[in-house]
């Protein structure tokens, strides 16, 4: 279905629990749901978490207003960090803990991918420095693979955003970088990988030109209730913490 030598498409996906498994810790989690960084750390996250999770997913709050929300449950998380004082090394140091497990041929796709040149854009409500340790842990952090992602920069014991917040419901609006528009500007195929069918948004960005898509979904939650929808929405759909030969098997290619 795609040709690796003519490396006409691009690949546009999540990375918690679609690269990773789904019974793994979010980019988020591992870090603001551990009880390991400290107990009175856990707690404050928790309450944090309790009450905008159901504001993330709440379909009925406009987009302005959601942004403005997801903006306050970082800032106020980022607070944490600097109140508890956790570093940089902490967080690094996390992705040791084997709660974050790539899924099954992820590391042969992605090499596979580089070999070939192919744009890899991960876009993820996570957080970006957990994301690049994971890759780089895995000896995957190529240079064919942009993030886009929330990257918190430490700087004498300060916390910051780098970038404009990234949550579940804009990820259709994010902005790559022109190095990276450059390169998949002339590209006509689409492959797209994620684990919610909002997932799919991703693709409506103005930023994409191209004339066919390969939408391929992870579904591992309530797989009975959930799987016509997916069907609906997807061209594959992968049950059962699906591994990466079977997406490999999808699109045609040999990994």
């Amino acid at each position: 279905m795609i040709d690796l030598e003519e490396g006409d498409f691009y690949i546009v996906m999540d990375f918690d629990r679609t690269l990773t498994t789904s019974d793994s810790f979010s980019s988020y989690e591992i870090i603001f749901n551990n009880k390991t960084i400290s107990r009175p750390f856990y707690n404050e996250s928790k309450l944090l978490n309790d009450k905008y999770e159901k504001i993330e997913i709440d379909s009925k709050i406009d987009d302005k207003t959601k942004k403005i929300k997801m903006k306050e449950w970082l800032d106020k998380s980022i607070q944490l960090l600097i109140k508890y004082n956790i570093s940089e090394e902490t967080i690094n140091k996390l992705v040791d803990s084997n709660k974050m497990q790539l899924r099954r041929g992820a590391k042969e796709f992605l090499k596979l991918m580089q070999l070939y040149n192919i744009q890899v854009i991960i876009i993820s409500a996570g957080i970006e420095n957990v994301i690049i340790e994971v890759l780089k842990a895995n000896d995957i952090f190529y240079d064919n693979i942009t993030i886009v992602s929330n990257y918190f920069i430490f700087n004498n014991n300060r916390v910051k955003l780098k970038n404009d917040i990234v949550y579940a419901e804009n990820k259709d609006k994010i902005v790559l970088p022109k190095n990276v528009t450059d390169k998949i500007k002339n590209k006509k195929k689409i492959v797209l990988l994620g684990d919610r069918i909002d997932d799919i948004k991703m693709i409506n960005n103005h930023i994409y030109n191209y004339d066919n898509s390969i939408k391929i979904g992870f579904l591992d939650d309530n797989i009975d209730g959930n799987l016509n929808k997916y069907n609906n929405e997807f061209d594959f759909v992968l049950t059962n913490n699906a591994s990466f030969y079977e997406v490999a098997s999808c699109l045609g290619i040999p990994i």
